[in-house]
């Protein structure tokens, strides 16, 4: 059996998106045979949220690593190759990864397209594109949830909580309905925050994916949910926390995947609820795009990487 060692990342700044990818991709390795856990020379709170899903504490070697931070440390790195016979390496932006490269056996983007310049030479090989986007299983299906409700509203922990407020309160001035997610890092928030009609509160799902399936549109921050929320047929209206967000927002609104425009320094409350009401009113145009993931990434990306054994 092929053990795996995953190291990943949650905080404040960071969110749950590595955290969430990284759960998916355990589940796709657990499902074709691998044995799985978190790298057990630096826990984190990623290592307990991934072990009360099922991601126990691992080995202190390994056949194969995965890494999928956005804090990168070459030291922690070097520390975390040591263990495992290959590396592999998830980009998140796909901007800053040629640095990341160095020393990767397989490197995989996770972006809806394929890698710029020559950051991919400087591994043996690379996945890239929509098809190697790390979703859950549960995307590939459809959910069976009626699509009754207007916008999802979810942004990353470091957004600050009257931001996600401010959207919701234009949001429901244009007559719209939807749900307010709060993130765990903003839970004390639950009970102390009065929102408009319309609009309900839910704290940290477990899961998206029905939220996702029952509204129209998700307005937030660029992350890992971007890609979910087109995978469940809700349009990703965001704005980005980085220069590198951003541009991957706007490479994703080329693409019609979704729609971002620009940093969340630069975008009021009042913009992005616009910019929202303006695709709900030509909804009917808006999905009649294809779609172009089919939630089967994670198990692509599985046998890739078991296949470095």
């Amino acid at each position: 059996m092929t053990s795996v060692l995953i190291y990943t990342e949650t905080g404040l700044d960071v969110g749950l998106g590595h955290v969430t990818r990284m759960l998916h991709m355990a589940n796709a390795l657990q499902k074709a045979g691998a044995e799985v856990g978190s790298w057990p020379h630096r826990p984190t709170a990623a290592t307990g949220w991934l072990h009360r899903r099922g991601v126990p504490m691992g080995p202190s070697v390994a056949d194969i690593g995965v890494i999928d931070v956005m804090n990168w440390d070459n030291r922690m790195v070097d520390a975390f190759k040591a263990g495992a016979r290959k590396l592999v390496v998830v980009i998140g932006a796909g901007q800053s990864s040629k640095a990341r490269a160095v020393g990767a056996d397989l490197m995989v983007y996770q972006t809806g397209w394929q890698p710029y310049g020559a950051a991919s030479d400087l591994v043996p090989s690379h996945l890239a594109g929509p098809d190697y986007l790390i979703l859950g299983p549960e995307y590939t299906r459809p959910s069976g949830v009626p699509r009754n409700r207007d916008a999802l509203v979810v942004f990353g922990a470091a957004v600050p909580w009257s931001y996600s407020v401010g959207v919701v309160a234009h949001l429901s001035s244009a007559g719209l309905t939807g749900t307010l997610v709060v993130p765990p890092y903003h839970a004390h928030e639950f009970g102390h925050t009065k929102l408009p009609p319309g609009f309900d509160m839910i704290c940290d799902p477990r899961s998206l994916r029905e939220l996702q399936s029952s509204h129209r549109v998700q307005v937030g921050s660029l992350g890992m949910s971007t890609y979910e929320a087109v995978a469940a047929g809700s349009i990703p209206v965001v704005v980005g926390r980085s220069s590198d967000h951003v541009a991957t927002g706007q490479r994703l609104e080329r693409l019609g995947m979704a729609h971002c425009p620009g940093h969340v320094d630069d975008v009021t409350p009042a913009t992005l609820a616009m910019t929202a009401a303006r695709i709900l009113s030509n909804y009917a145009f808006v999905r009649s795009r294809q779609p172009i993931m089919d939630g089967l990434g994670a198990q692509r990306v599985a046998k890739a990487i078991l296949e470095l054994a």
